[in-house]
């Protein structure tokens, strides 16, 4: 293939997947968008910087929220232009995995026209892939988009910089932007190392000890660099935070339950890699319950996913196959969200945004597969057909993908329509419900979120946090006895009882229950207690500042 000739088709492919996403640019904000940016447009967007965005407390990613502070600001406070920005991200990277796969192939010794469709290859099913859907349609997921791309880069420039101390500087650099944009970025040295044994280790062949000798002398001054780099991000994260650590995070650990967590989890980012066109979805709801009894089905998990691992080891190490880096590289770059550090970390199992690094480097490292030759075959015909069916897979695999993301983009257009989707895929979803009553509350939808409440509230299963929320709503609208309800039901979940969180909530609400009744010395007594919980609650403050009032003027209920 002339060179000119394979510039034009990637520019192709660019092309088709910025018409199979464009759609996204007049989508709305979805999930936490807007509460995420709204603080990003006061004064204070600075101090969201480096703590507190989102109510984050253990997060420290300053690059992307400042990132997010400019859209905000220079968009002022559009959806569709910052849709248009993370479509940009994609496409770079998108790009950015079709320039690694050419680099990787010309080190693997791959012929030019191999080299070329091979790297045409990577960037379609990259640029295609349906578990990106979210990653592109999800403003917030543009963290995932700066790690992955700076990730990318930093693959990039360790295959093509041939000076040293270039290549070193330039690693370091790179490994600290991509930390600063999402912490699971901490793979990017790991990933370094995998491609430069898969590339730059030849002569290493069976023997790991030669292998690491072959590695560590071509490239010890980017390890060094890149060591150097996390302590200063780690420096630089303790300095934001103003803490160590959060014990809090860490739970209690049964090692039994987090080995079939970690398999499974691990078992189902391979699904939504290889075949995800069936089960995509925003929530996958983690049910702790089942991990905490060895079943034949969790073994069997168990014993699949560490026979994938060791296969990908030795095949990697003992054989050099390209099936056994591209297994390790999925891996190292799901190790963030396999649960491995047993903490708090959400409350489903997995995501597809969180598979989008190990798309990326599955897709760059194809051309070390070693396609049949004509040359090498006894049997023309058999390569020809060999040929033909990858060629026909492939074709079959976009048209299936093409077909998914326009199926699937509008589900992501608004809020509404993204939680209207998942209590279709879950009924039983409290998530699902909540976050639909707010997203008709959020947008002035009155009537909707009225009825929704009252089927929240006929339905004999309690959603605490819906309960919560119609109490709310319906105090607002001064309709207190769809709020005497919906506290009723509340107050006797388990959530309330255990939850520090959803109890001042529910006392906030009580109390200005109580004022709407003319209690206000017992109103008094429920908002201090609200905000003995959380001091800062402006609403609750508001409230107490009201019941206090009417006691002084003797506006108190005779009883």
């Amino acid at each position: 293939m002339k060179k000119w000739t394979m510039r034009g088709l990637a520019v192709a492919i660019l092309f088709a997947v910025a018409w199979i996403y464009f759609p996204v640019t007049r989508a709305g904000f979805v999930w936490d968008d807007w509460p995420s940016f709204r603080d990003l447009q006061g004064d204070r967007w600075l101090h969201y910087v480096f703590r507190d965005f989102n109510q984050w407390t253990v997060y420290f990613r300053p690059l992307t929220v400042a990132f997010l502070a400019l859209q905000v600001k220079l968009f002022h406070g559009a959806p569709g232009p910052m849709h248009a920005v993370s479509l940009g991200l994609h496409l770079v990277n998108v790009a950015l995995a079709g320039m690694l796969a050419f680099r990787v192939g010309a080190l693997a010794g791959a012929t030019s026209s191999r080299q070329a469709w091979t790297t045409l290859a990577c960037m379609l099913l990259y640029g295609m892939h349906p578990a990106l859907i979210e990653t592109v349609s999800w403003i917030g997921c543009q963290f995932d988009l700066m790690a992955t791309l700076f990730t990318l880069l930093g693959l990039v420039a360790n295959t093509y910089i041939q000076r040293a101390m270039t290549r070193a500087f330039t690693l370091a650099a790179l490994f600290f932007l991509a930390a600063c944009s999402k912490e699971a970025a901490v793979v990017f040295p790991v990933l370094v190392a995998l491609f430069d044994v898969a590339l730059f280790a030849h002569d290493g062949e069976g023997a790991p000890r030669t292998i690491a000798h072959r590695v560590i002398q071509r490239n010890w001054r980017a390890y060094a660099g890149m060591l150097g780099a996390g302590v200063v991000y780690l420096a630089a994260r303790h300095w934001a935070l103003n803490v160590p650590g959060h014990p809090a995070m860490f739970r209690a650990v049964d090692w039994s339950a987090q080995l079939q967590e970690i398999c499974l989890t691990y078992l189902c980012y391979l699904k939504v890699i290889v075949w995800p066109m069936a089960g995509i979805g925003p929530l996958h709801p983690e049910n702790g319950a089942v991990f905490q009894v060895v079943t034949t089905q969790s073994l069997l998990a168990c014993v699949a996913s560490i026979s994938i691992v060791i296969t990908g080891i030795y095949l990697a190490v003992k054989r050099r196959s390209a099936l056994g880096f591209v297994i390790l590289a999925a891996t190292i770059a799901l190790l963030p969200v396999l649960r491995v550090i047993p903490v708090s970390f959400d409350l489903n199992l997995y995501h597809e945004r969180y598979a989008t690094l190990a798309i990326a480097v599955i897709c760059s490292l194809i051309p070390l597969f070693k396609w049949p030759s004509p040359a090498m075959a006894r049997d023309s015909v058999a390569v020809r057909a060999v040929r033909l069916l990858a060629v026909a897979t492939i074709a079959l695999w976009t048209m299936f993908c093409m077909v998914d993301i326009r199926t699937l983009l509008p589900h992501w257009s608004s809020d509404a329509a993204l939680w209207r989707w998942a209590m279709a895929l879950d009924p039983y979803s409290q998530v699902a419900k909540d976050n639909l009553f707010l997203s008709f509350q959020h947008s002035g939808n009155v009537e909707e979120a009225q009825k929704l409440a009252d089927q929240l509230l006929a339905d004999p299963a309690t959603c605490t946090s819906c309960m919560l929320h119609i109490a709310e709503m319906s105090l607002d609208q001064n309709d207190a006895m769809r709020a005497t309800v919906a506290l009723d039901r509340a107050g006797q979940s388990l959530l309330v009882k255990k939850q520090p969180d959803a109890r001042q909530i529910y006392y906030r609400e009580l109390g200005r229950l109580l004022i709407h009744q003319g209690r206000y010395a017992d109103a008094q007594h429920v908002l201090e207690a609200s905000l003995a919980i959380k001091p800062a609650d402006p609403n609750a403050q508001a409230a107490l500042a009201t019941a206090k009032a009417a006691s002084v003027n003797g506006l108190d209920e005779k009883r």
